[in-house]
């Protein structure tokens, strides 16, 4: 099938694909899994040096290892499009095998009732499926808090738990079995985002998929076949590239069971007017923008802490030219914390060290100029910018809105001591568009009093996935923890988004996710822009999970201490 094909004609095919997909079993759909997994990194270079291309004046055919602006891009674009694809196959393909066994992929985690009536599962580092989690997240862990139904919160925890378990294996059972057809709307910001929604669609709801591509990623579309080729192959996947009248189209023809974008609130409203336009309108969930913030709790760091979590701030602005959903925009501060100075100089200065990378996506030059009344660079770069002391009254427009740009803000909190900040914290971030993903940077040593104060902040933010002493994408990069907004958005009120995405394990009544990194590592993390082995880390790793083994672990060891 073309994308010359009409889409009367490729939703006919997709849903005979769904029709024959519905009847098969766990076992055979894990097979299916894996075999697009081999497939994915067969074409990983092919796809990554594509979109090498699109964000840089070109590179060479080559897989370098040179600390350059290409490399820097390359190491990229394998982590956020074939890596993290490849994972989230393999962990599907494990998930499905556990239920083809089990009912429930349960033995890929540990579970207990939390006294706030919700249930933790442990879902990193992931065991038995040779990942290496234990190794390669070393020190990282990640737990998702699922709200039980109301009738069971008064139970005592064993009863919880099998309620919990119940549905848990309901939902795996007859949540694959949904069919149908589902068009999914691609971002043009990153590569791997429209293949891992389309997976989602076709492993987790058993719909067969029209992944419409960003006109920016119109190149892409034979490096993802290819790389998808299995479900392709399948009639299940089906690629096209080109602007909103395809999606209008598609959906106006009412073969469309459900819509699923990664985009901003503006295209949401596009494609919802579009729904509700049709006399049968499909289901839509989304992932849309966020002002992502970084909350620092005041206390006493080690001037080796302070700058590890300030080159972890910076990294997560640098990071794809910030031009990320969930790329830093707000640091919070507290105005009376000692060390705030020293931090946002150590911050401003890694940011100042760091060359200024193309805008490539368009209108960020535009926009960049809206937000810091400065003319844009005539090179066709943004320098990294770190506006401090903001404040709410005269600074609204940094926080009412997501800015696709290298720019974030820092706005200091006054309060009288660890708590209080805590409680003016919750509050604040309420006012900031968003509730997709914070950050939290939180120091050692706290008093029985700050640290019971601290964890009652990291329950009540309304964040998908909040993360400790880490950036927040690597809760994406890990493919099982539920990926989408704070649960309570509706169409009227999208705010981050509807629905979720990475959700290979089935859990039910997911509300939301926190994982926990280091406060100091000794190894730089791989995806700091500037460690000097990234791009061949990157490879290392899709080596790895395609065709195992310790060597594979093994000689990775020197670019690890290298960087």
């Amino acid at each position: 099938m073309t994308a010359q094909a009409t889409p009367k004609e490729m939703f006919d095919r997709l849903q005979c694909a769904a029709d024959h997909f519905v009847s098969k079993t766990p076992s055979e759909r894990s097979e299916l899994a894996r075999a697009t997994a081999r497939c994915v990194a067969r074409g990983s270079r092919a796809w990554s040096l594509e979109g090498v291309r699109l964000k840089q004046n070109g590179i060479q055919e080559q897989w370098s290892v040179v600390n350059t602006a290409a490399d820097v891009s390359l190491a990229e674009e394998i982590a956020t499009g074939p890596l993290v694809t490849l994972r989230l196959l393999l962990l599907t393909a494990a998930a499905l095998d556990e239920i083809a066994q089990r009912g429930t992929p349960q033995w890929l985690t540990s579970s207990h009732a939390h006294s706030d009536g919700s249930i933790r599962v442990r879902v990193m580092p992931t065991p038995r499926i040779g990942l290496w989690d234990g190794l390669i997240f070393r020190g990282h862990c990640a737990t998702v808090c699922c709200d039980t139904d109301f009738e069971t919160r008064g139970r005592d925890a064993k009863s919880r738990m099998n309620a919990f378990r119940e549905s848990w294996q309901e939902k795996a059972r007859h949540q694959p079995r949904c069919g149908g057809t589902a068009l999914v709307l691609g971002a043009g910001n990153v590569t791997g985002l429209g293949p891992n929604d389309a997976i989602s669609q076709i492993f987790e709801y058993g719909r067969a998929v029209l992944l419409k591509l960003h006109p920016l990623h119109a190149s892409l579309v034979m490096p993802l076949q290819n790389a998808l080729s299995p479900l392709v192959d399948a009639g299940l996947l089906i690629i096209v590239a080109g602007g909103p009248e395809i999606a209008s189209e598609a959906v106006r023809l009412s073969r469309v069971s459900h819509v699923h974008l990664t985009g901003s609130q503006h295209t949401f409203a596009q494609v919802q007017k579009v729904c509700e336009s049709v006399s049968n309108p499909p289901s839509l969930s989304c992932e849309l923008g966020n002002v992502s913030p970084w909350l620092i709790v005041p206390g006493c760091y080690s001037r080796k802490a302070l700058g590890r979590q300030a080159d972890m701030v910076a990294a997560s602005i640098i990071h794809n030219a910030s031009l990320n959903c969930i790329s830093t925009k707000l640091v919070i501060t507290c105005s009376r914390w000692p060390q705030r100075d020293l931090f946002c100089s150590i911050l401003q200065e890694r940011l100042r060290s760091f060359p200024p990378r193309v805008a490539w996506y368009p209108g960020s030059s535009a926009a960049w100029e809206t937000l810091t009344g400065e003319k844009s660079p005539e090179n066709g770069t943004l320098p990294w910018t770190l506006k401090t002391d903001l404040s709410l009254q005269l600074h609204r427009h940094w926080f009412d809105k997501e800015w696709f740009l290298p720019a974030c803000g820092e706005i200091r909190l006054d309060a009288a001591d660890c708590g209080d900040w805590c409680r003016r914290a919750i509050a604040f971030t309420e006012s900031v568009a968003g509730t997709l993903v914070a950050s939290v940077t939180v120091p050692t040593g706290l008093s029985l009093t700050d640290s019971a104060d601290v964890e009652s902040m990291l329950n009540a933010l309304r964040y998908g996935v909040v993360s400790v002493n880490c950036w927040s994408a690597l809760a994406y990069s890990f493919g099982n923890v539920p990926w989408g907004g704070f649960p309570g958005a509706t169409p009227e009120s999208p705010e981050s988004g509807i629905g979720r995405v990475h959700n290979p394990l089935f859990l039910p009544g997911v509300r939301t996710s926190r994982i926990t990194g280091p406060l100091c590592s000794s190894e730089t993390p791989p995806w700091f822009p500037w460690h000097s082995r990234g791009a061949a880390l990157a490879q290392g790793l899709l080596r790895l999970y395609d065709k195992g083994g310790l060597w594979n672990i093994v000689r990775m060891f020197p670019d690890v201490l290298r960087g």
